[in-house]
């Protein structure tokens, strides 16, 4: 029944927002920060598409909502000491922001202004009420101080008719015949008023109440504002405009100022009360300072401070500590609720159309906030981000079937923190140039030139830098951390009793962390790549590329783990540890081999090239750029890992595979430099490559003697090849035997003069000019001469008679 009545009387508000304006000193806006909004039914309760009519019917009804809950937020945040109906307050209102903040950002203008022009005013947070207006003991007595009730109330006054008359009240609320517009945003002038500004005192002098937020009586215009006199218009024909005034209510010694206010004598007729707040403290800033802060907050996310702590103390900066502190689940569940609202923030520019992505790059006001800017919590965020990673831990109590007994739920907020990680260290702030349109017809744009971002630094990112600054013993943590968490899945996926671990779906965001910690990082790259513990990382990498290799959804994980092996590859120490023995058991289906965890690449990497998902042929020149880079440092490969090569080198040397593409020669570069390497510096150790490179010897040989031949009409299946047989020949080749392979003289020089016909799929037409252009080039001399010198001699032992004993 509760439950019910809950979401009756949100439907009730909901159609009320849609419904026409609603004033912001209307009781109802109270309902929506003291309604409990379950974590779970939040979407259910309050759909996306109330919320979006709404915004799009009354926009104003919208901002008010917005502001209301922003301010409440960030008014709590600067308390100290929280009542539990406050927290409870504030907990809604995170909730609610989560939910708002996704139809905010479907508008880029809507959004721009709400949160990032000055020209929003900050609307009171509770009803009005009658203002009482006091008075410092200096200045003659003359200097007005607003006390709690008229700071509630400033942004409901309105100016008097009558310039002569003295200042007595404030009304309560704007009558439909009094209605004026916004003034318009003015310098503030701050000194006393005078006596010939104002004749008479306004009332006696109350006791000053403290409060945390003063405001001040701050604007002012040349000429008086006469308000209009048209009765007949309606609330719904003149919404409210609303105003930000930036000015500092506080001193050098952080201690607040008093107001003061100056009416000169033709401004005295017109007279407006604004909410006044510190510069630069724009809806998006307060927005994301409230976030973090509560993220921080004793008695909410963390441990009540001790007596005689200040409350700076909560920003410690960076501290990399691999034991959890003990903690209650309530703190943890809030922190995974404030984490949630931050990822909505950050997500602002998923909702951007091309063409605004194209005016204005992949800019983000809101993590360019907290990435490009050096706020006092972005250390504490980072340390706290990366803690959640080096503390958890994946075993537990060790027991099977630990997980039905309870729920950890931490496991959710190392997703959550991982997440987050990957979006501040990935954002850099983008440098827009200006670009030419390629054509005409293709994009349409009314202007000339369009946006895009430019290259950017590592430098632009405050997180990397502080990064740089981490100890080594902080990077080992969290790189043993990494590899600890990647091996937890297979792990559960390979026990003895079934399902008795439950399996981290995280795998995904800790390769994106990592990737960005090896592009932006110096520090953690030198200390990994130099660490013997490197290897330890390969085979999960392996391991989640090779089982993704044939699923459309899994290609992005392909894809960062080939972009991390190819900048490791560049090392001389990584590529130098891969000749270590490899002694794990290999969970995945490939050949059996003994050998070490270069085999095991080659083999992988092999699998991804012939078995792989035909949008995995964008990676192919990445994988053989690995293998071309690893190759002068590899001592041994296996025999298994030999012949995969050879026959990959047979496949892609194919007349149907080099003319289907006008590129794809490029591919028979890379093997023949793979092969060149081992010949050159690996010569003694790679007996079973040698050997099989002999045993190949005609493919080296139909390559240099490939010609094309003059067009023919017979369709045939050795001579015209269909786009079918184009993207499974590299397959079904590799998997043939090597006797198939092995063809008759006259049936080499078929295929060596054979041209495919053009399909649909490929438009391309070999002709013999473009043969000579890259054929003259083959770096095929280094292999023909190990060839010349040594098949003569290989050939007379293999075809001696075996003497038996």
């Amino acid at each position: 029944m509760g439950q019910a009545s809950t979401k009756q009387e949100l439907q009730s508000h909901l159609n009320a927002l849609s419904s026409g304006p609603i004033q912001p000193e209307d009781p109802k806006w109270e309902f929506w920060l003291k309604t409990d909004l379950p974590p779970k039914d939040s979407l259910n309760l309050i759909p996306l598409t109330e919320l979006e009519k709404i915004r799009k019917d009354q926009p104003n009804n919208f901002v008010i909502l917005v502001n209301k809950t922003v301010t409440r937020l960030y008014n709590a945040s600067k308390t100290e000491n929280l009542k539990p109906g406050e927290l409870k307050e504030v907990t809604n209102g995170i909730r609610l922001l989560t939910r708002l903040l996704p139809v905010a950002f479907q508008d880029s203008n809507f959004t721009e202004k709400l949160f990032w022009t000055e020209d929003t005013k900050i609307v009171p947070i509770t009803p009005a009420v009658e203002p009482e207006i006091t008075y410092t003991s200096n200045i003659n007595e003359r200097t007005p101080m607003l006390n709690k009730a008229e700071i509630e109330h400033v942004s409901n006054a309105v100016p008097i008719k009558e310039a002569e008359k003295p200042i007595t009240q404030v009304v309560n609320e704007p009558s439909k015949e009094n209605e004026v517009k916004a003034l318009p945003d003015r310098e503030v002038k701050e000194s006393a008023i005078t006596e010939q500004n104002i004749q008479q005192p306004i009332g006696n002098i109350p006791e000053r109440i403290p409060n945390d937020e003063v405001a001040e009586i701050v604007r002012e215009t040349e000429e008086p504002i006469v308000p209009e006199d048209n009765e007949s218009k309606t609330e719904k024909d003149t919404p409210l405009e609303f105003e930000i005034s930036q000015e500092d209510h506080y001193d050098e010694s952080g201690k607040e100022k008093l107001p003061t206010v100056e009416l000169s004598a033709q401004q005295s007729s017109s007279l407006v009360l604004t909410s006044i707040k510190k510069p630069n403290e724009l809806l998006g800033y307060m927005l994301l300072d409230s976030l973090v802060h509560f993220l921080f907050f004793p008695g909410y996310t963390l441990p009540p401070l001790p007596k005689n702590s200040s409350p700076s103390d909560v920003w410690t900066g960076i501290k990399i500590e691999t034991k959890a502190a003990s903690s209650k689940q309530q703190y943890d569940t809030n922190k995974i609720m404030i984490l949630t609202a931050l990822l909505v923030t950050f997500s602002q520019p998923i909702y951007q159309t091309p063409d605004e992505v194209l005016r204005t790059g992949l800019s983000n006001k809101f993590v360019d906030h907290i990435v490009c800017k050096e706020c006092y919590y972005s250390q504490t965020l980072l340390s706290f981000l990366l803690n959640t990673v080096v503390q958890f831990d994946p075993v537990g109590w060790g027991l099977p079937y630990n997980y039905v007994i309870y729920s950890d739920i931490k496991e959710e907020l190392l997703y959550k923190s991982l997440q987050s990680l990957s979006i501040l260290l990935e954002y850099r702030k983008p440098s827009i140039i200006p670009v030419p349109l390629l054509s005409s017809s293709a994009p349409q744009y009314t202007t000339s030139h369009h946006i895009l971002p430019n290259t950017f630094q590592p430098d632009d990112n405050i997180f990397i830098k502080f990064l740089n600054d981490l100890p080594d013993q902080a990077l080992s943590s969290l790189f043993n951390s990494i590899i600890s968490l990647l091996n937890d899945p297979i792990a559960a996926s390979n026990t003895y009793l079934p399902s008795s671990k439950k399996t981290l779906l995280c795998h995904q965001e800790l390769m994106i962390v990592f990737w960005h910690l090896l592009q932006g990082s110096q520090r953690f790259f030198k200390l990994i790549v130099q660490s013997d513990n490197i290897v330890d990382i390969l085979y999960p990498l392996l391991h989640y590329a090779y089982e993704g290799r044939k699923d459309d959804a899994q290609i992005g994980i392909v894809q960062i783990v080939v972009f991390i092996l190819m900048i490791l590859s560049g090392e001389r120490e990584f590529s130098v540890l891969l000749n270590k023995p490899l002694t794990l058991t290999v969970l995945i289906d490939i050949e059996l081999f003994t050998g070490s965890y270069a085999d095991l690449i080659v083999l992988v990497l092999i699998k991804l090239m012939v078995d792989g998902h035909k949008r995995l042929e964008a990676l192919w020149e990445c994988i053989l750029t690995i293998l071309s880079n690893l190759s002068p440092y590899i001592k041994s490969l296996s025999m298994v890992s030999s012949l995969k090569l050879l026959k990959l080198f047979d496949s892609l040397t194919r007349p149907q595979f080099l003319f289907f593409k006008e590129r794809n020669h490029r591919y028979v570069f890379f093997l023949l430099e793979f092969f060149n390497n081992i010949i050159q510096y690996q010569y003694e150790g790679n007996t079973h490559l040698l050997y099989a490179i002999i045993r190949h010897r005609q493919s080296f040989s139909k390559l240099i003697r490939l010609r094309i031949g003059p067009q023919i009409d017979v369709t045939t299946e050795e001579n015209v090849v269909n786009s079918e047989q184009a993207s499974k020949s590299l397959s079904s080749s590799t998997e043939s035997s090597n006797e198939k392979k092995e063809s008759s003289p006259k049936q080499e020089q078929t295929s060596t003069h054979v041209v495919p016909k053009t399909t649909p799929h490929s438009n391309f037409v070999p002709t013999d000019e473009w043969l000579r252009s890259w054929q003259q080039r083959l770096p095929v001399p280094i292999i023909l001469q190990f060839l010349a010198s040594l098949a003569p001699v290989s050939y007379t032992h293999l075809t001696l008679p075996t003497k038996r004993i």
